[in-house]
């Protein structure tokens, strides 16, 4: 089947009402001028109008009256159309296609815009929140990650421990992803436990975890994340996505998870 030439868009449309527009004046001149014309019949047929002053039938008397009160009687239909569709021509499809196109894009692309920023805002929330040692072993051992601690407890106020105790979920998440990417053994050995620097990014605050050297987490972060500084300490330290950072320690990576 076909498609209706008036529906294949907002320009085609805004032609098919300018061509009715124009048809249904082009109908509107030819009735008033049977109008007029009619009007100048029964004038030219009247006994005042045909009969002249000297008794004998006035023809070009009342051919002059009749043609006076036919121009008076035709309105300037032509002037008119002529105007109505320069003005359509000119102004009626830019109109058509600005309200009913421009809109619309605006729309869709606020709208992909809005989601997008939803989306952000639930994964910042998400990453924010806080997790229990035991919620957050239970979520690392699941992805195969190892733990360790030297004096073999979970009491974050203690710093022989290591401890998972209110870590934010999105370090949780990290490191599971740096697992995945790297497909290297991770052991993580330090966590939120006393001991550490402080800091609003720190190891404390839930930002940061230490895990085991070992070749193949080695290779992978020197290989991948760019060399950018040297701290205070002499650690090396490798920018990692999203602005993590991975600082090579003398028996282990403190890494600041974002």
């Amino acid at each position: 089947m076909g498609t209706s030439p008036c529906k294949r868009g907002p320009v085609r449309f805004a032609a098919c009402v300018l061509l009715a527009v124009q048809t249904s004046i082009i109908a509107l001149t030819a009735a008033e001028a049977d109008t007029a014309h009619a009007r100048v019949a029964l004038d030219a047929g009247s006994p005042a109008d045909t009969a002249g002053t000297d008794g004998t039938a006035g023809t070009d008397g009342a051919n002059d009256t009749g043609g006076t009160r036919a121009a008076e009687a035709l309105p300037d239909v032509h002037g008119r159309a002529h105007e109505i569709t320069f003005y359509l021509a000119r102004v009626l499809p830019t109109d058509v296609a600005y309200r009913s196109v421009t809109p619309t894009v605006q729309h869709d692309a606020q709208a992909v815009q809005d989601r997008g920023e939803a989306v952000s805002k639930r994964k910042r929330a998400r990453a924010a929140v806080r997790l229990g040692h035991h919620k957050a072993m239970r979520r690392v051992k699941r992805s195969g990650i190892r733990w360790h601690s030297s004096g073999g407890c979970t009491n974050r106020e203690v710093r022989t421990c290591t401890s998972l105790a209110s870590v934010r979920a999105g370090t949780i998440s990290a490191v599971i992803a740096l697992k995945r990417r790297s497909q290297c053994p991770i052991k993580i050995t330090g966590g939120t436990e006393a001991g550490h620097a402080p800091g609003a990014y720190s190891h404390g605050n839930g930002y940061k975890l230490d895990i085991t050297l070992n070749a193949c987490v080695d290779h992978f972060i020197t290989h991948n994340y760019p060399l950018y500084s040297v701290r205070g300490d002499g650690a090396r330290l490798y920018r990692g996505p999203g602005g993590d950072v991975y600082a090579r320690e003398g028996d282990h990576w403190d890494i600041l998870f974002r």
